[in-house]
């Protein structure tokens, strides 16, 4: 079993299982939707199936509930997260799996930015949104803080309570957007480089001067049966003399 299809078994995977985990997810957030009655086997099962990939998100924010319908917001952003770590997982996976150690050192640092840039951004939303304590969001908090901590007092904080614009961690994204690009385009110029080593370009030898005279020999055979042709065409048409037979001298006899 070669390389290319370890990596397409260890990929499918993790599609299948981070799949299975939005499907149950799903399933329930359209169960809740629609008042679906818990005492129906098939509603229980779905339930107990997403309890525990829905249990660190309770509590984060309030759900919007009618009478027996009920829109989980909780689940919907387990949801998210959930993908979100799919897509994460995938990358370390294919940074794995690269040929190369640039392209691994590439995909390595370029998924520690995209991961820093997601966890700060979800803790500025959640800040912004005054979510509640739940187990995600002291996580979150936790996980955020090494990223957090460099540029904390800067600017004061603008708001107060639950509900506020952390003017830090605004300013970290913007910072590790730059070293993100800034690594990109490093990268991109270092391959560049390796690409041009010892790849010099090839001249082309000139035509030896038999060649070049044959060349421009056949051009010019080419080139005669035009002119004769054109000469033909307005050359005055000449008179054709009669052809003298032979006169056959006879013999008087006597």
């Amino acid at each position: 079993m070669d390389k290319g299809q370890v990596y397409k078994i260890v990929k499918g995977f993790i599609l299948f299982i981070f799949g299975l985990i939005d499907l149950a997810l799903l399933v329930r957030i359209l169960l809740k939707l629609i008042g679906a009655s818990t005492k129906s086997s098939f509603v229980k099962f779905w339930y107990d199936l997403s309890n525990p990939l829905h249990a660190p998100f309770d509590g984060t924010i309030r759900d919007l509930a009618s009478e027996s319908i009920v829109v989980e917001l909780n689940s919907v952003i387990a949801v998210f997260i959930w993908a979100t770590l799919a897509l994460f997982a995938l990358r370390v996976v294919e940074g794995i799996f690269k040929d190369s150690f640039k392209d691994k050192l590439q995909s390595l640092f370029d998924t520690f930015f995209k991961v820093a840039e997601t966890i700060l951004g979800l803790r500025l939303f959640f800040r912004l949104i005054g979510a509640n304590k739940s187990t995600f969001i002291s996580l979150l908090y936790g996980i955020s803080s090494p990223f957090y901590e460099p540029f904390k007092g800067i600017l004061p904080t603008i708001g107060s309570g639950k509900v506020v614009f952390e003017t830090s961690t605004f300013i970290a994204i913007i910072i590790f957007i730059i070293f993100d690009i800034a690594s990109e385009k490093l990268f991109s110029e270092l391959g560049k480089h390796d690409a041009g080593i010892g790849n010099k370009p090839k001249k082309q030898a000139p035509n030896p001067p038999q060649q070049q005279y044959s060349n421009v020999q056949t051009q010019n055979t080419q080139q005669v049966p035009a002119q004769n042709a054109y000469t033909q065409q307005n050359q005055p048409p000449t008179q054709q003399q009669p052809v003298q037979q032979p006169v056959q001298q006879t013999q008087n006899q006597p």
